[in-house]
């Protein structure tokens, strides 16, 4: 079953591409609660509360500055866009491990 407000997800990209003013704020005012509620069970299973919604802002703002990377014949902007943060969000876990990772090995005595 099609996402309801992929339509109108669909109809601002297309205003934010032509240019039109007001599309990225009307974009940015859709997008956080319909990513906030599509991410809710997964950004729970985080154990940082503010990794996930910190994540959604700077994805929105990151395609907001380059809507083109959006290709909307593969899938729904809301779809992509949660896509990407949970992208984001591993690759900062990830990154948090190896820090930690390396950190503990470091303040490992030598042999």
């Amino acid at each position: 079953m099609p996402d309801p407000h992929e339509a109108e997800l669909g109809q601002l990209h297309e205003r934010l591409l032509g240019g039109d003013p007001v599309a990225p704020a009307k974009l940015a005012e859709r997008l956080v609660p319909l990513l906030r509620a599509r991410l809710a069970g997964w950004a729970a299973t985080v154990d940082d509360p503010h990794m996930v919604p910190s994540a959604i802002g700077l994805v929105i703002a990151r395609y907001l500055t380059d809507p083109a990377r959006f290709d909307p014949e593969r899938g729904g902007l809301a779809a992509y866009l949660a896509m990407e943060v949970r992208g984001d969000v591993r690759n900062e876990l990830d990154s948090r491990k190896r820090r930690h990772s390396s950190a503990v090995a470091s303040s490992q005595p030598l042999r």
